[in-house]
């Protein structure tokens, strides 16, 4: 994967079209926001309509946490903030329609996205009480059986959760390396989490084929 800088959409979009079509690469990572340019900004919608026309990668993990200032203390930055910051990334894809507006994106979010997977019954209560939060066609929850998930969520009920919402076909097997909060064994992480055969392989290998990795 190339990098593609979203602080700057038009570079990002140069950059995605690099990756892939000179490169021969399968798409870019990307982080959760960046400066003042969310994930649903108007500025991105080239970008993210160039991904989809191109079947290209777009793999989201955030470089760094919003909420440093109340997170300062005993590495809650990443321990809280990473899986924060791919719910609150996840969630403007979602509410603001641009998963509605390019349905052939091709979207992977490390650590199992997050919170947002657990919490879809407030994400779709909200869309049905708050106009304002109706910026997608359909409920949420609906939504997040057409995105990709990495598996590192660090214990079984988790992963079996993860993969009960989404879907056996949606997650990769992740290990977060080379960051600190990685493992070494992410293979004996999936094995061991007490999943259908046929799911442990999908996991470790199937879903990524599919994906053309």
């Amino acid at each position: 994967l190339g990098v593609a800088p979203v602080q700057h959409p038009e570079i990002a979009l140069a950059a995605l079209e690099h990756a892939v079509t000179q490169c021969g690469l399968a798409g870019v990572e990307i982080p959760s926001s960046a400066g003042d340019v969310e994930l649903s900004d108007e500025r991105l919608e080239l970008f993210w309509k160039r991904a989809a026309e191109l079947g290209a990668i777009v793999f989201l993990h955030p470089f760094g946490c919003s909420l440093e200032e109340r997170l300062d203390r005993y590495y809650l930055t990443n321990i809280v903030g990473q899986p924060v910051e791919n719910a609150v990334a996840l969630s403007h894809l979602v509410f603001s329609g641009v998963l509605d507006r390019h349905p052939e994106l091709r979207l992977i979010a490390a650590h199992g996205g997050g919170y947002l997977p657990t919490h879809l019954g407030r994400s779709d209560h909200g869309w049905h009480a708050r106009p304002d939060a109706r910026g997608c066609a359909h409920p949420p929850s609906t939504y997040l059986r057409r995105l990709n998930f990495d598996s590192l969520v660090f214990d079984a009920p988790s992963l079996q959760a993860l993969i009960e919402v989404v879907g056996a076909d949606r997650v990769l097997m992740g290990s977060d390396y080379p960051f600190d909060m990685g493992v070494e064994d992410p293979v004996d992480r999936v094995e061991s989490a007490g999943l259908d055969p046929v799911v442990t392989h999908a996991v470790l290998a199937g879903n990524a084929a599919n994906l053309g990795l």
